[in-house]
C-alpha cells in the first residue's frame, strides 16, 4: 500500500508539472512528461497487485496490460500535434491503443468474475451490451447537438467508443451482480471518468468552434478526469480476489 501512494503521489506532483507546461502548442518535452506521468499509473498498478496476495495473476496482467495501452495511447495522440503532417496516422494509432487497453481491462473482468457471469448473464452482459450500444447511438447522432465533426474519424471513432461502451457497461454489470464490491465499485467509477474524460476529449479533437480545440479549462478537465480513471483503475487491483 506504501508503495502504491508513492506512486500515485508522484503522478500526482508530474500531472501537475505537465499540466503547467500543456498549452495548444504541443512540445516533444510536454510529450515526454506527459509519458512519465502515465508510467506513474503502471507503476501503481504494479504495485497493487504486489501487495495483494488473493489478487490473480492473470487478472493483474490484463490490467497492467490495459494501462500500457493506456500509456501508449498518451503518447501517440500528442504526437499528432507535435507531427501536425501524420496527425490522422498518430490520431489512428492513439484510439487503437486505447482500444486494446479497454479489450483488456474487459478481458481481466471477465475472467475474474467468470462465476457472477455465469451466474447472471443478463444483467452481466446484458448491460454492457446496453451501454455499448447507446453509447454507439450517442456517438452517430449528436455531432450537431455538440457541434462536433469526426469527419474520416467516424468509423474509428465509433469503433473505439464500442469498446469503451462496452467496458463502461461491463463495470456497472459486474457491479451490480456483486451487489457493488468494493472493486467493482471503483472500477465503475473509473470507468465514469474515463469515459468523462473521452467526451472533453471529443471537444477538442472535433469541435467546430476553433477556441474549443485549443481550450486550457478543457485541456485540464479531460486529463485531470482521464489520469484519475487510471489510477482508480490501478487502485482497484487492491481489492480484486476470485469470484468463488
Amino acid at each position: 500500500m506504501v508503495l502504491f501512494c508513492c506512486f500515485l503521489g508522484l503522478g500526482l506532483v508530474s500531472l501537475i508539472l505537465f499540466l503547467t507546461k500543456r498549452k495548444a502548442e504541443v512540445t516533444l518535452g510536454v510529450v515526454t512528461l506527459k509519458t512519465v506521468t502515465s508510467l506513474f499509473f503502471i507503476f501503481a498498478a504494479l504495485a497493487a497487485a504486489s501487495v495483494n496476495d488473493a489478487c490473480p495473476r492473470y487478472f493483474a496482467l490484463f490490467m497492467a496490460g490495459g494501462a500500457v495501452f493506456g500509456l501508449l495511447g498518451d503518447l501517440t495522440l500528442d504526437l499528432k500535434y507535435v507531427y501536425p503532417n501524420d496527425s490522422g496516422y498518430y490520431l489512428k494509432c492513439g484510439f487503437l491503443s486505447f482500444l486494446l487497453g479497454h479489450v483488456c481491462y474487459s478481458t481481466g473482468l471477465i475472467i475474474l468474475y467468470y462465476r457472477s457471469a455465469i451466474d447472471r448473464p443478463l444483467v452481466v452482459f446484458g448491460v454492457a451490451a446496453l451501454v455499448c450500444v447507446g453509447t454507439i447511438l450517442f456517438t452517430l447522432t449528436t455531432e450537431n447537438l455538440l457541434g462536433v465533426r469526426y469527419g474520416g474519424s467516424k468509423p474509428i471513432t465509433c469503433v473505439y467508443m464500442a469498446f469503451l461502451g462496452f467496458t463502461l457497461g461491463l463495470s456497472l454489470g459486474l457491479a451490480i451482480a456483486t451487489h457493488f464490491s468494493t472493486q467493482t465499485l471503483i472500477m465503475l467509477v473509473g470507468m465514469v471518468l474515463f469515459i468523462g474524460s473521452d467526451a472533453v476529449l471529443s471537444g477538442i479533437y472535433f469541435s467546430l468552434d476553433e477556441k474549443k480545440r485549443t481550450s486550457r479549462p478543457s485541456i485540464v478537465i479531460n486529463h485531470t478526469m482521464y489520469y484519475i480513471a487510471q489510477f482508480l483503475i490501478a487502485l482497484s487491483i487492491l481489492f480484486a480476489k476470485p469470484n468463488l
